[in-house]
């Protein structure tokens, strides 16, 4: 059997502005609708595609035009062709035509695609037709969904509007970059704000002044997956959700650390009469596509956290509900609670099954936490290794470890029917790092500043953040600072964290002076000191990445001139330090 996919063309010419809720049904000269039967001869707005004709004729040189439909994505077909004069531009299932010279080839997948083709003929006649001709065979395939023209040209906002409306009513994703937005100006999706989860975006809603309220939707770029609800009885109610582009749909239980699995995204913008249970369904042929066997004594999970960070999910505070078998052998979760910005993943396990999590803190042997899915009460846990052995009763549905010493341990548990899971676990200390920074640091005679801390130890990434009076300067690990004042340095490696406080002054004193600079490679830089006699004189040099090039230290310094050379061209940082100075120079090497 032949498999189809949905596609939205857009065609946009110029600008122009509206504020109106129902945006579509007053400004639009045409607007057919397959699952509207009206009167096409008195509300062209709002008839139904099975009285269109072939040729639909239309008088204007500016235009928006969308048309939503479905196409195969095997056999390339004629969907429309818009011909004004001599030209034409001509839409196949897999090209866009434009007076059969210049071919823009559409992705021959089933991925739903998003193509905007602009155009603005000024020397078409205004008195000409534009005739819109459905290439299409209606009567077999309906495969037009949906046909938008308005005689004037949409902004970008407008322009949104519209492919969300097409979005949330056909389960059309649109590109990763795009605003959902709805006809009253909220924005229902932000691309900047989600950018980690704006894979396949599509949603559900009631939009009410543009004649749809969808309670059920389901993704053609992943066919199979739908989430429902009773009812969305209020106008202007929307849910929305994404996920991150992992390869994996659904995570094996023991693989969660490896973090290559779908996380999704839950935007919710109901009011307080409509907070509403949700309903998911996992198709039998897109579960056989994603998992390769499912045993007699293993389920699939939906676990939902309300509690993430970042670009993660939370896998300690959410909540397990089990998948049941329909009839058609579909997945079914039922009764679900979303609540806004929640996170979703799949996960297939056995039927008692052991959910284990690590948590860490700082400065203490990670915590081991337990989550039992399904099984009978009580619980009794073995925790052993060579050199250890604990048995823990629990009566509770999860359960935290926190006396274990740093180890690898094997965990058995045993429910109340004797069904048994056995795990390995290893618990680390989470050291704490070393890092040092000055508590005062000068600017130079250009008024500027390199801040650089100093790594002492570390077993992890760390992660920097610049502050001024709370407000953040900068995330790199280095800084340029050109204002005298008090700064905040705070670093974190994801468990522990340090605050470092410093303070800028200007230094128009200082009589140490680098030169030349900008310079070449291999040329001779001289640094002059304020004095010939020295006690001891550090020179550091980092590169602009605030990795460490040279450290080079002077004692009882009997010059007051030191040479230095660059083998590399790029930007470094030297820092001068004597006994009563301390001064960093900005170097240019060419």
């Amino acid at each position: 059997m032949l498999k189809k996919f949905s596609i939205v063309f857009i065609f946009l010419l110029s600008l122009n502005s509206y504020s109106q809720t129902d945006f579509i049904k007053n400004n639009a000269t045409l607007w057919l609708k397959n699952d509207t039967v009206s009167n096409c001869l008195n509300y062209n707005y709002n008839c139904s595609l099975a009285q269109l004709e072939s040729n639909y004729n239309i008088y204007s040189n500016q235009f928006s035009f969308f048309i939503a439909f479905k196409s195969n994505t095997e056999i390339e077909k004629n969907v429309v062709s818009l011909k004004y004069g001599n030209k034409t531009i001509k839409i196949t299932n897999k090209n866009v035509i434009k007076q059969a010279d210049n071919v823009a080839v559409l992705d021959n997948n089933k991925s739903t695609k998003i193509v905007s083709y602009l155009h603005n003929d000024a020397s078409f006649n205004k008195k000409g037709k534009l005739i819109l001709d459905l290439l299409n065979n209606q009567v077999q395939g309906d495969d037009i969904l949906e046909i938008i023209f308005i005689p004037k040209v949409v902004n970008k906002f407008h322009k949104e509007k519209i492919e969300t409306y097409l979005s949330l009513k056909y389960g059309f994703s649109l590109e990763e970059n795009q605003y959902y937005r709805n006809f009253k100006n909220d924005t229902l999706w932000n691309p900047s704000s989600l950018a980690s989860f704006s894979k396949d975006v599509t949603g559900l809603g009631n939009d009410s002044d543009n004649f749809y309220n969808s309670k059920k939707s389901y993704n053609h770029n992943l066919k199979g997956l739908e989430i429902s609800t009773d009812s969305i009885s209020s106008n202007n109610n929307y849910v929305l959700w994404g996920h991150n582009g992992k390869s994996k749909m659904i995570a094996n239980h023991n693989e969660l650390s490896i973090e290559n699995y779908k996380i999704w995204h839950f935007k919710k913008y109901l009011d307080s009469t409509n907070n509403k249970l949700f309903k998911i369904k996992i198709s039998k042929e897109l579960l056989d596509s994603v998992i390769d066997t499912l045993l007699v004594n293993e389920r699939i999970y939906l676990y939902v956290s309300h509690i993430n960070s970042q670009e993660s999910i939370d896998l300690f505070s959410g909540q397990h509900y089990v998948g049941v078998f329909n009839s058609n052998n579909d997945v079914i979760f039922n009764n679900i609670n979303f609540l806004n910005d929640s996170r979703f993943i799949f996960i297939k396990a056995p039927v008692m099954n052991l959910f284990s999590r690590t948590l860490s803190k700082c400065g203490e042997t990670t915590q081991l936490h337990l989550d039992f899915v399904e099984g009978k009460y009580p619980f009794n846990i073995l925790v052993s290794n060579e050199k250890f052995s604990k048995n823990y009763f629990v009566e509770n549905s999860n359960y935290i470890i926190n006396d274990l010493p740093e180890g690898k341990y094997n965990v058995e548990v045993t429910d109340n029917y004797k069904n048994t899971k056995k795990i390995q676990v290893d618990l680390k200390n989470e050291n704490k790092f070393q890092v040092i920074l000055k508590e005062t640091w000068n600017l130079n005679e250009n008024n500027l500043v390199t801040i650089v801390p100093e790594i002492v130890k570390s077993d992890k990434k760390l992660q920097y953040t610049w502050k001024k009076d709370d407000l953040t300067l900068g995330i790199e690990k280095t800084i340029q600072l050109e204002t005298e004042g008090d700064y905040v340095l705070e670093v974190t490696n994801g468990v522990c964290n340090e605050k470092f406080n410093f303070k800028v002054v200007s230094n128009k004193n200082s009589s140490i002076s680098l030169y030349p600079n900008p310079c070449k490679t291999n040329q001779e830089i001289t640094v002059q000191l304020a004095e010939k006699n020295n006690e001891f004189v550090e020179v550091k040099i980092n590169d602009i990445k605030g990795k460490l090039i040279q450290l080079l230290n002077y004692k009882d310094l009997n010059t007051d001139i030191i040479k230095l050379r660059f083998d590399f061209s790029g930007v470094y940082f030297v820092q001068l330090k004597t006994k009563d100075d301390n001064k960093v120079f900005k170097v240019i090497i060419n």
